[in-house]
């Protein structure tokens, strides 16, 4: 599927509306592939950490792989997601 990122930023925008974590998050992947010099067509994957939960304790909650997904919209090969464990 893919798309622009401009398509993509205005879907993560809503005016007059709160922003959300997927919003935050959300601007903060468009603007790094941007920044890249990219397009969402070119990611074929994504890592989130400590993905949607509270922990580990001091981290704010983010938002999870397929929540992110969700709000750019892309079709990605890998994903992972969550809390390292100790033989990572």
């Amino acid at each position: 599927m893919g798309g622009s990122v401009a398509a993509a930023r205005s879907k993560l925008l809503g005016l007059g509306q709160e922003r959300s974590a997927a919003g935050w998050f959300g601007d903060a992947a468009l603007e790094a592939v941007a920044d890249a010099g990219l397009t969402l067509a070119d990611i074929d994957g994504i890592a989130t950490y400590p993905g949607g939960i509270n922990q580990p304790p001091g981290f704010a909650s983010g938002i999870g792989v397929a929540e992110l997904q969700d709000a750019l919209r892309l079709e990605l090969d890998w994903y992972a997601g969550g809390i390292e464990s100790p033989g990572q």
